[in-house]
């Protein structure tokens, strides 16, 4: 039900299934947003990958220009804003399924529970 109620999963309603047991399809574009999440949520915990402030996008998030975003999650962040044809899994989703990625990594800071 998580998954229906996340519209990961869409209910189908065809004649021609029968029986008692419901039917589902995945909604594409928001399975491919949480596999892309899913993909890339911790990559900015490899230190060779934290992104430096540049300039035009200081300050962000209390980072100066010049300064490396050593906090993982706020470097995906910068990642998501400022370069996301650096993650294709990202940049290839509609903006419509960008949009919640975005917010649950750079906004909201989402962890899936376990800690650091």
């Amino acid at each position: 039900q998580l998954l229906v109620d996340a519209g990961l999963l869409v209910h189908v309603k065809d004649a021609a299934v029968r029986g008692t047991a419901q039917q589902y399809r995945p909604h594409v574009d928001r399975m491919h947003a949480l596999l892309a999440l899913t993909a890339i949520h911790d990559i900015m915990k490899t230190d060779c990958l934290l992104p430096t402030v540049l300039p035009v996008h200081a300050p962000f998030d209390g980072h100066q220009a010049g300064e490396d975003i050593r906090d993982h999650d706020a470097a995906l962040g910068y990642v998501l804003t400022h370069d996301a044809d650096a993650l294709p899994c990202y940049a290839d989703l509609p903006p419509a399924q960008r949009a919640p990625v975005r917010f649950t990594q750079a906004e909201l800071s989402f962890n899936h529970g376990w800690r650091d």
